[in-house]
């Protein structure tokens, strides 16, 4: 029996960084990736998720960027279970996008009183 190859772990850059880069690779261009792609109506094509829910703050220009560099038409996202469960598949040599998630967490704590309440803290 062969020993499983392990996977050597590299530095890897930190999230900010990499989206600050990946921004300012695109302004050096002349892009700007603020800018919103537009539909066929000239309307503003906002990203969504597969259930119509649409992407908000950071993750919006994220997806933008990366539906301009691959020439995406479709404002649809999706994670490759979705795919799945709807009987499709990702081709194989499609790359992931970088979206990033900003939860709230929430936790009961007791107060002075000792009142038991919920509070939500956000992820950092």
């Amino acid at each position: 029996m062969t020993e499983p190859v392990k996977k050597i772990d590299a530095p890897r850059a930190d999230i900010y960084q990499r989206i600050t880069a990946a921004i300012v690779a695109l302004l050096e261009k002349g892009v700007r990736p603020c800018m919103q792609p537009r539909g066929a109506g000239q309307s503003p094509i906002r990203p969504l998720r597969h259930n119509g829910v649409a992407y908000r703050g950071i993750n919006t220009v994220l997806l933008w960027m990366t539906a301009t560099e691959r020439g995406f038409q479709s404002p649809y996202w999706m994670t490759y279970g979705h795919a799945q469960s709807f009987g499709g598949q990702v081709r194989k040599s499609e790359k992931s996008a970088l979206v990033v998630y900003a939860g709230a967490i929430e936790a009961r704590e007791e107060t002075e009183e000792g009142n038991d309440v919920e509070r939500r803290k956000t992820s950092e």
